[in-house]
């Protein structure tokens, strides 16, 4: 008598693993979501950029004003060229 409980017991439980661990997996992406969204809040929106993002920046910024210069001149072929 006790197999057959616990051998039902064991059916239900593998009959209902795939909805559960579905809710599991929700709960635990909205978790994940809300304590994010607090860590953001405290952080807030002032952020600085590191040294290399600096550097990569002024770099795009650099060469953004070349290719620039060259379309108002006309003269594309050369822009190419110099990049």
């Amino acid at each position: 008598m006790l197999e057959s409980e616990i051998g039902h017991a064991v059916s239900i439980a593998l009959d209902n693993a795939a909805p559960l661990a579905c809710v599991a997996t929700i709960v635990t992406m909205l978790v994940g979501c809300v304590v994010c969204d607090i860590s953001a809040r405290r952080l807030g929106a002032d952020f600085s950029l590191g040294r290399l993002e600096k550097v990569e920046l002024d770099r795009a910024l650099v060469l953004y004003g070349k290719v620039s210069t060259a379309f108002d001149r006309g003269c594309t072929s050369t822009a190419h060229a110099s990049l």
